[in-house]
Formats: C-alpha cells, sequence, structure tokens
C-alpha cells in the first residue's frame, strides 16, 4: 500500500515509498518516477498567483492545524523556516502547546563547537528566541537525543531505513520516551508534530519558470519516515497536500518568479549565449545539461537559496536574528551536527558505519553523488535527487 503522506516512487513494476528499495533495482535514472499527489496539486492554476499575502497564507495554514488537532508540537531548529513558523503562530495569537529543540549536550558536553548545539543553545540560538517570543503556556522543551541515538544504533542491524543519519526521524517522534507525550498519545489526544522544511526551488526552462517537488527530505531526513497513526501525524508546514500549503506553495512560487523576472534580461543573456564569464554568473547550476535552476542566480547582489530568498518569502527575517555556524554537510551520513557521535568511539557508532558501509555498497552507482573515505571505507557523499512533474507558472 502506498503511503498517501509521503509521496512514493514508481520505477517498472515496482511502486515503493522507499527510495532505497529502488537505488537497488534501477539502472537507469530515466525510468524512474517521484511522485508527490500528483493529482492534487495538479488540480490548481499554477499560472495565477494567489491575490492574498504571503503572510496570510501562512497564518491560514497555522489556523487549520491549530483546527484539527488537540496538541499542536513544533519541531524547531531556529532557523528561518522553523522560526517563520513560530512567528505565524505567535503573531496571529494561536496557540502553540510546544515548542521542542534536539539538542546533543550529554554526547558532547560542548555548546561553541558543536553545531547542533550551538545552534540551539548559544547566544541568539533556539532556545533564546524561543523563550522570548513564545506564549506563556506554551511549554519549551530541550530534548537531548545522545541516548536515543545510541540505542537506536546499537538495535538495528537493517541499512533500509528511510533515514539513514543518527538524528531521531519524525516517524519514531513517539519513541523517544518523552512521557507527555506517550500519555497524550495514549489518551487519544490528536497530536500533530510539525516540521518546517524545504524552501521551493524556481527552473526556468525554455523561457517558462516552473516548479517541481524534490525527494530531498525523503533522502535522509524526517520526511521519508513520516509518522502516520491514528492520532498522531508529522505534518510539514510548507510541503503538504492541502489547500493551505497549496497556496504557501504557489504564492511562493510567483514571490521568486516576480522578483527574478525583473533581473530577466540576465538570465536570458545567459540561456541565448550558453556560458558566461564567472564574475557574471555566480554559482550558476546546469540541470541536466538544459535547465537553468534558479538555486543561484546570476547576479554577485542576487543569490537565491540564501539571505534574499529568506528575506522574500519570509518578510520578517532577519540575518542579524541568527548567529552564523558552519553546518557544512560532509555527506548525507555524516553530518556536522552529528559530530559528537563519530568521536564518541561507541559500539552504536562503529555498528552505524558498518551499516551505512553496506548501504554504499549496495546502491547502484548511478544513484552515488561523490565518495568520502573515512576509516579506510567509502561512502556516498551524495545521493541522486529526484524531481515530480513539472508545475509550470507561465
Amino acid at each position: 500500500m502506498i503511503d498517501i503522506f509521503t509521496g512514493y516512487y514508481t520505477y517498472k513494476n515496482i511502486a515503493t515509498i522507499n527510495k532505497y528499495e529502488i537505488m537497488i533495482n534501477a539502472d537507469t535514472l530515466e525510468d524512474v518516477k517521484y511522485h508527490f499527489h500528483d493529482d492534487f496539486f495538479s488540480s490548481f492554476d499554477w499560472t495565477k498567483e494567489p491575490k492574498e499575502s504571503i503572510e496570510y497564507y501562512y497564518a491560514e495554514r497555522a489556523k487549520q492545524i491549530r483546527d484539527d488537532y488537540d496538541y499542536v508540537i513544533l519541531m524547531y531548529s531556529g532557523g528561518s523556516d522553523s522560526h517563520n513558523v513560530l512567528e505565524t503562530f505567535i503573531n496571529n495569537n494561536i496557540f502553540l502547546d510546544e515548542i521542542c529543540s534536539s539538542i546533543s549536550y550529554k554526547g558532547s558536553g560542548l555548546i561553541i563547537g558543536d553545531a547542533l548545539n550551538h545552534e540551539i543553545l548559544g547566544v541568539g540560538g533556539a532556545k533564546e528566541k524561543a523563550e522570548r517570543i513564545k506564549h506563556e503556556n506554551t511549554i519549551y522543551r530541550l530534548y537531548d537525543i545522545t541516548d536515543y541515538t545510541l540505542n537506536r544504533w546499537n538495535n538495528t542491524n537493517d541499512c533500509s531505513l528511510w533515514s539513514i543519519n543518527s538524528r531521531p526521524p519524525g516517524g519514531r517522534i513517539l519513541d523517544l520516551g518523552v512521557d507527555r507525550w506517550t500519555q497524550l498519545h495514549e489518551s487519544g489526544k490528536k497530536i500533530c508534530f510539525v516540521w518546517a522544511n524545504q524552501k521551493p526551488i524556481i527552473k526556468i526552462y525554455e523561457d517558462n519558470y516552473y516548479f517541481t517537488f524534490s525527494d530531498n527530505l525523503n533522502t535522509n531526513r524526517p520526511f521519508r519516515e513520516s509518522l502516520i497513526r491514528d492520532n498522531a501525524v508529522d505534518e510539514q508546514f510548507y510541503h503538504w497536500p492541502n489547500i493551505q500549503s497549496a497556496n504557501i506553495i504557489i504564492k511562493q512560487c510567483h514571490m521568486i518568479k516576480n522578483l527574478l523576472e525583473k533581473i530577466g534580461s540576465r538570465i536570458f543573456l545567459i540561456k541565448k549565449y550558453g556560458k558566461v564569464d564567472e564574475d557574471t554568473v555566480r554559482n550558476l547550476e546546469l540541470w541536466s545539461g538544459e535547465v537553468y535552476r534558479i538555486g543561484s542566480t546570476p547576479s554577485s547582489k542576487l543569490r537565491f537559496g540564501g539571505n534574499e530568498m529568506k528575506e522574500l518569502i519570509y518578510p520578517r527575517w532577519k540575518k542579524s536574528d541568527y548567529i552564523p555556524i558552519a553546518k557544512e554537510t560532509t555527506s548525507v551520513f555524516l553530518n556536522k551536527q552529528e559530530q559528537w557521535f563519530w568521536n564518541s568511539n561507541s559500539e552504536a557508532a562503529k555498528k552505524y558505519l558498518d551499516i551505512i558501509h553496506g548501504y554504499s555498497n549496495e546502491v547502484k552507482d548511478i544513484w552515488k553523488n561523490g565518495n568520502i573515505s573515512l576509516d579506510n571505507n567509502e561512502f556516498i557523499k551524495f545521493m541522486k535527487v529526484l524531481q515530480t512533474k513539472r508545475y509550470y507558472l507561465q
């Protein structure tokens, strides 16, 4: 049975939500399709910009979540995506029952020098921001993932897990040992864990702007193990199959397109003449050799994916409100925010490395995007990302 929330893959006679199953079977990328509620999102006219402000649509989404659930928990990193959700609830006086941030202080004993803990516990970090603006009766919870992570990887041999990183994925959130959550779940209360990931990527192809959903979150982030139980659900605030989220995505896309059209002459010159001086084009990516991916735009003053996009789609976002943290990903498996785990020299860490080494060996080469060496073993650096059908904005 295909999970209706997380999206799914098709390859020949295989239909599955498990990307690993595809990656050990598919010999070519061309025959693999990623589907994310194609019928639902195709029912909208993507060429028409929703008429209300983006903040109106954020508020509508927050109200809908509040109306649908008895207990709402925001999984909060303090980054631009989750902070926009927090401010949406607060500024519209929509009550959040809890704000929860994950740390690994027990594992590393560090704040400065630990990317995850610094982001949450550092001066100007998530804890300080949440406690400053949250509603009086909202619980702010720090959840230390150290014991959970060690126990998880001590007790599994399965390299086909949806989420191959050391932090708790969404679908296991009720297994974390938080008594309050367990009691609420057992009492029949409807619980929502709200996640905030993924900004829109706009592309230009043959003078048309379009958007696609990406399976990036399905590769190794919480979306892949989304929790769907009778009365507890993980919901992505922005990318979710309902009208409120659809309005957010389409509005964001048109906001980006409208701005890009103002610098359109630069973009179309690049399309017409192909290669351009590197000083003119900063970090321009070619998608499949033909599609210009506007994740980085041809202007030193406007680079989407960075602060300019945040300022555009999150109107209250200010660069000065955030502490700079080095969070670069060494690979999809070895993330800087999990450095404490690699340093632990624990049996769990050794087992984890064995599991993902096996994973790297079993996945077909066409899915691998680079390798990384650690302790004389080769691991996948990044994995190929798939997109859904195109939704044309014009």
